[in-house]
């Protein structure tokens, strides 16, 4: 796992190992957190529609450890919600997930990224001035150790997008009515004025940081009937984030085999291949760290999360 415990003012969170499949309840398939975003850009969550929300305990593998992170991300101070959530040493994430981007470092000078992890989010740049948060993704790429792979996964059904994954609701299933979220004051956020490569995009202007810690307040919102086909509904995910070792994936082999040698010696049948062994390409996977992103967009001087 990395050695970094906080980088870039943001705290990372090892929940715990993922060496073995994780199956969610069924219900867990419609406990996502609903957010409003518009018609014309689903990855950018406006409002909550519920406020607060905490996902059920046992639709992750660190179920309690999360919720209860979660939970504590809904409170008033700006920096609560600085946390990247992830799971090491993870090698196979849960059932119903897809792979949606991978990261290398085998080195401390170079790394290889590929999927999710090399989306580039459109940052505005038509303004005289341009102002942005670092995306979690690129924070948590600073922060790998050199011989470590961390792998980025959603539910199957869904899209990567701003550090999470969605999926767009139809229209009669859900229909906006009313959306919520939190407001603070600029005197919270300050910048760092320079030019700087993000998700591959060169941009010059200034970097947003939370440095004030003045409570924010709760706000609410409703739409008007003639707003409504302006916007949609989202089922919005936490994305996951496995991260290991070539040695995790050795002690994985060699613990599976000596399970899988105890297990012939008392029943027959035939043995199964171990699937902490199916990193990439594994149609089941939720993530290689499981990393709930608390959604930081930047809207005048307002926050979802």
């Amino acid at each position: 796992m990395p050695t970094a415990t906080s980088i870039s003012g943001w705290s990372l969170l090892n929940v715990g190992p993922a060496t073995t499949t994780f199956t969610e309840p069924a219900s867990c398939a419609t406990a996502y957190r609903t957010v409003i975003a518009p018609a014309t850009d689903p990855a950018l969550p406006l409002w909550n529609v519920h406020c607060p929300w905490v996902p059920p305990a046992d639709c992750n593998p660190s179920g309690s450890i999360v919720q209860s992170i979660i939970s504590s991300a809904e409170g008033t101070n700006p920096t609560d919600g600085l946390f990247i959530v992830y799971q090491s040493p993870g090698l196979v994430c849960p059932s119903g997930q897809a792979t949606v981007g991978a990261a290398e470092k085998p080195n401390p000078t170079s790394i290889s990224v590929s999927g999710a992890f090399n989306l580039s989010d459109a940052i505005p740049t038509g303004g005289s001035y341009t102002v942005f948060f670092e995306p979690p993704l690129d924070v948590f790429l600073a922060a790998l150790d050199p011989g470590e792979t961390a792998i980025l996964c959603c539910p199957s059904s869904y899209t990567p997008g701003n550090g999470g994954c969605y999926s767009t609701l139809p229209s009669s299933a859900f229909t906006p009515t009313t959306g919520c979220g939190k407001e603070g004051p600029e005197a919270n956020y300050g910048t760092v004025n320079g030019t700087w490569t993000i998700g591959g995009q060169t941009i010059t202007g200034g970097l947003l940081t939370i440095t004030g810690t003045i409570p924010m307040s709760a706000v609410t919102t409703s739409f008007a009937p003639s707003e409504v086909t302006s916007y949609v509904g989202v089922a919005l995910e936490g994305m996951g984030i496995l991260v290991h070792q070539s040695s995790d994936i050795v002690t994985a082999s060699a613990t599976s085999s000596a399970a899988s040698s105890t297990a012939s010696s008392t029943t027959s049948g035939t043995s199964k291949p171990n699937s902490a062994l199916r990193v990439k390409g594994n149609g089941d996977m939720q993530g290689v760290v499981i990393a709930i992103w608390c959604l930081f967009f930047i809207l005048g001087a307002r926050l979802v999360v």
